[in-house]
């Protein structure tokens, strides 16, 4: 007994000085936050955490403790991936399509990674993979992740989801997203209320909608009736003024 109880006190004192030899979490991310990488790879590669896996991808990737390694880089990200760290998955995924750190470009591949990201809540990742089926022209699939960016001041996936709806014909959520892209300040959906220019007859959609509170259906009445002679000016702008509400 006094045999194992020695042996087993030694496998003890062996794992605490192994965890203590162990480098401190928070003094890693301050070597990595300020720049002092080739300590970093020295000093923090031995927690093989998902975290440290990652760090250790963008130095490896980006050459800041000497050299570009892309294959170490690879390693890296792939070991930060598969032990769940999210910012990995989404990476993984751009490698795929990209062909970055000598990826294959594989479609599904990355839309599996992505997807994983996304199953933990990256929203980049939704942004991302609603750009690519839109460039596609997968719009109904397109139209699924970037409704998943609407809460967040986005003007470049708003103006991608309008344009997805009116290519397919939707013209009341076209509209409806067009204006929050507008709203936004998107450039291209700016460009696009401009050229609406004069199509709404003695009715500027531009003031009447997409600059008002007014919804879709509101704003198509109003043109109407003023077209049809059935309201003047002064009463479009008082329609206008009254509607002081959310376009959500």
């Amino acid at each position: 007994m006094r045999k194992i109880s020695l042996i087993s006190l030694g496998i003890i004192c062996s794992y605490l000085s192994a965890c203590a030899s162990l480098p401190d979490r928070d003094e890693c991310n301050s070597l990595y936050q300020n720049q002092k990488f080739t300590s970093y790879v020295k000093q923090c590669a031995s927690l093989h955490d998902a975290q440290t896996d990652y760090q250790l991808y963008t130095i490896y990737r980006d050459g800041n403790s000497g050299s570009v390694n892309l294959p170490v880089a690879s390693y890296y990200l792939q070991q930060a991936a598969q032990k769940g760290y999210v910012p990995a998955s989404y990476s993984i995924c751009q490698a795929y399509v990209t062909g970055e750190l000598d990826f294959p470009v594989n479609s599904d591949r990355a839309i599996y990674w992505c997807n994983t990201a996304i199953g933990h809540g990256y929203n980049d990742a939704n942004r991302w993979l609603g750009t690519y089926y839109y460039n596609y022209s997968q719009y109904k699939t397109a139209i699924k992740y970037l409704r998943k960016v609407t809460k967040e001041a986005d003007p470049q996936a708003m103006y991608l989801l309008a344009n997805s709806y009116l290519i397919l014909h939707n013209k009341v959520q076209g509209f409806t997203w067009m204006k929050v892209a507008y709203q936004q300040n998107s450039p291209q959906a700016q460009q696009f209320v401009a050229q609406l220019d004069g199509k709404y007859g003695k009715c500027n959609i531009e003031d009447v909608y997409f600059k008002s509170s007014l919804s879709y259906s509101e704003a198509m009445q109003t043109c109407a009736d003023l077209n049809a002679g059935k309201i003047n000016t002064e009463t479009v702008i008082m329609r206008v003024k009254k509607a002081v509400r959310s376009i959500f």
